[in-house]
């Protein structure tokens, strides 16, 4: 796996097996060079042909959709040989890590691919789980990382708004809101979007938020998973949460719940809130 044991590494070759969405898999099988952006304990970015793809560690509970997850075979330190800017090209059976004095082939013995489509949900599903009754009794806004001193007003121009101009008005205070690599305002919008496109409902905040997302900037990693919700991907605890309301499994639903809570800082928080919201209001009308 991918840690910070820098004497480990010392071939030209390593063997490793992957894991990532369906959604990026094709950009990894490109031949296109990536640039390695970020760079954190567990992971880095690498940015190819302008989509961010975090790399990370092997866990797949964790497979979000711009997620790919490396297992290395006999090295625990590749990413001690990772550095901003770095490049890395891509092909289906290898990839080459440019650095000096040579470069390392990464040989892929095993590339494994996972759909994390939005499942498609009912509202009959809803109301057997009683879903947002339970992300309303377990969310509280003051938890999250939004703006407290101007959200009540923020929300109630979500709840007001009845064109799209309007629509668009009150989504854009939320681009970019807050501190980190996902702002809490994007992981709001983006709890929204989730539930509007699983219960195929007029995609009103896809519209706001494609618009809003041109005319305020957000982080670079917030616009990438605002590409892929908007392009109907998840990451695979919302896929689970999802799946529990099919199923009408209610221990699976509060264990998904609980999994979400704890993603990020306050991302999976935020993004429950903008879920429990929409629920709300769509019900309430």
């Amino acid at each position: 796996m991918l840690n910070t044991s820098a004497s480990m590494l010392t071939h030209s070759k390593i063997e490793a097996q992957i894991l990532l969405s369906q959604w990026i898999h094709p950009l990894t099988q490109s031949g296109w060079v990536g640039k390695v952006g970020s760079i954190f304990q567990n992971g880095f970015n690498l940015n190819i042909q302008q989509q961010l793809i975090y790399v990370s560690a092997m866990q797949p509970d964790q497979l979000s959709p711009i997620g790919c997850q490396v297992a290395l075979t006999h090295s625990r330190s590749l990413i001690d040989y990772i550095k901003p800017g770095m490049l890395i090209k891509c092909e289906p059976h290898q990839w080459t890590l440019y650095r000096r004095p040579q470069p390392i082939q990464l040989i892929i013995r095993e590339t494994m691919v996972e759909s994390l489509s939005i499942p498609t949900l009912t509202f009959k599903q809803l109301a057997q789980t009683e879903v947002s009754s339970r992300l309303n009794a377990q969310i509280a806004l003051e938890s999250t990382g939004l703006p407290l001193e101007q959200l009540d007003g923020m929300l109630d121009a979500l709840k007001s708004a009845e064109t799209q101009e309007q629509r668009q008005a009150a989504v854009l205070p939320f681009i970019g809101a807050g501190i980190g690599l996902t702002p809490s305002g994007d992981d709001f919008l983006q709890g929204i979007l989730i539930f509007e496109q699983a219960l195929n409902q007029p995609p009103v905040f896809q519209s706001a938020v494609r618009v809003a997302s041109k005319e305020r900037q957000t982080t670079s990693v917030s616009s990438a998973y605002y590409r892929a919700v908007l392009a109907g991907q998840a990451s695979r605890p919302w896929i689970q949460l999802m799946l529990a309301i099919q199923k009408n499994d209610t221990n699976q639903l509060q264990q998904a719940i609980q999994h979400i809570q704890h993603y990020g800082h306050t991302s999976g928080y935020d993004m429950l809130a903008g879920a429990a919201f929409y629920l709300t209001e769509l019900i309430a009308s």
